[in-house]
């Protein structure tokens, strides 16, 4: 939904925390020792469903039992430190959790063994982040059935070689994947971008890779190898794609059914907007369209606000 889009780009975690009638209609739940809240979004359908686990993870798990008889929780972030995956999976509400998320262990394939091995299938989103994952548990991973049952994935903040191992599995996958949601963030995505649209399942709708150090040629690249036209997302914000690469995402038959797009911080200008005018649907059928910071001039934008109103923001 149109509105809703708009809404939730305005309204992300830590700034929907500060809106008033936010903390009037969803006050704050009692603290519960060894956790707070998160997830990508602060609620789901009214509730908070997400819980980061902090560091010191006993005083967390012998607190388990209490967070999730009061709260319907559906997914863990351990925040500086991998799971215990076989105490999860011993855990009474462990098919309740759809999601799961670390940020640190560099875990092998034998630490993930115990959970790679269940497979659960209520298991839909993984969110690794930064020293979640060695090179060997990336290919653990993608070779496993817990791999072929994401929906969401979010991998950002790792290593080359992690990198290279993520885009292998995803090729190596390929239409057996159910993925909908991908967000990467690495620096090395300039030198890979037609790796990985090459490998993009045809079940993907989002595709965020904000802050990955794409240039115009890079973006280019990811445009052209794109296989799937389904996408309805894509967030290159905070990259330095310009007007070429903006040109070469507005033009792209394969991103035509797009409903929001994010150039956010993109040192996108008049000449790839003119483009957007003259050359693309995008000016008619975008839903949402981030130009926030761009260097377009004023009569541009003036140009742009008059065709697209408030679907466009700068």
């Amino acid at each position: 939904d149109a509105e809703r889009l708009r809404w939730e780009a305005d309204l992300v975690p830590n700034v929907l925390r500060r809106q008033p009638w936010f903390a009037a209609a969803f006050p704050e739940p009692p603290p519960i020792a060894g956790y707070s809240w998160g997830g990508p979004v602060l609620t789901r359908r009214g509730f908070r469903w997400a819980a980061r686990v902090w560091p010191r993870a006993r005083p967390a798990y012998a607190a388990a039992p209490a967070l999730f008889a009061a709260h319907p929780i559906e997914r863990l972030d351990f925040f500086d430190h991998a799971p215990d995956f076989a105490w999860l999976l011993a855990q009474p509400w462990f098919p309740r959790l759809t999601g799961l998320g670390w940020t640190a262990g560099r875990c092998p394939g034998s630490a993930l063994r115990p959970l790679l091995k269940a497979a659960p299938p209520h298991l839909v989103e993984l969110d690794l982040a930064s020293h979640a994952l060695n090179p060997d548990g990336t290919r653990a991973l993608g070779a496993s059935a817990v791999f072929r049952n994401l929906e969401r994935l979010e991998l950002y903040g790792v290593g080359p070689r992690v990198v290279a191992a993520a885009l292998d599995a995803l090729a190596a996958a390929g239409p057996a994947l159910r993925l909908r949601t991908l967000k990467i963030g690495f620096d090395s995505l300039r030198t890979s971008a037609a790796a990985l649209a090459a490998s993009l399942p045809p079940t993907l709708r989002v595709l965020s890779a904000a802050g990955t150090s794409l240039h115009s040629a890079g973006t280019r690249d990811l445009v052209e190898a794109l296989v799937t036209s389904e996408l309805k997302l894509l967030d290159l914000g905070s990259n330095g794609i310009g007007n070429e690469g903006a040109a070469a995402v507005f033009t792209s038959p394969r991103l035509a059914g797009l409903k929001v797009l994010n150039l956010k911080l993109c040192m996108v200008g008049d000449e790839a907007l003119r483009v957007l005018l003259d050359e693309s649907p995008l000016a008619d059928t975008l839903d949402l369209l981030d130009m926030t910071l761009s260097s377009a001039s004023g009569d541009m934008r003036q140009a742009v606000k008059d065709r697209m109103g408030d679907r466009v923001r700068w």
